[in-house]
């Protein structure tokens, strides 16, 4: 199991470096393998089911993953272009907080 931690570590720092490469914005937080990047196209999405969240989208290194599939993500992307000028910059978002308390009031409390 700890084999497979640290792979997925790597496979991390790996996904980050050759979205770099191929000149991609994309985030690590330290000790994390969650690669989060800007949303591709559709086609894109739903070729390597990324989970989406508005202008962005992450990968998770999980043992599925491997350095071929990330190099495939990042040939797609450089291969088609995205038009994002209807879409807040980068960074500009606010990323949700899944700590923080909702903002929606409980139901009871709305009568």
């Amino acid at each position: 199991m700890e084999h497979t931690a640290h792979r997925a570590l790597e496979l991390a720092r790996y996904a980050t470096r050759r979205f770099d490469r191929a000149g991609l914005w994309a985030m690590l937080n330290p000790s994390s393998i969650i690669v989060v990047f800007e949303r591709p196209a559709e086609w894109i999405c739903r070729k390597y089911h990324l989970a989406t969240e508005g202008v962005l989208a992450h990968i998770v290194t999980l043992p599925h993953v491997t350095e071929q599939v990330i190099d495939e993500l990042c040939d797609d992307l450089t291969s088609t272009s995205v038009d994002l000028s209807d879409h807040r910059s980068i960074e500009s978002i606010q990323l949700p907080n899944p700590h923080r308390e909702s903002r929606t009031a409980p139901a009871a409390a709305m009568n």
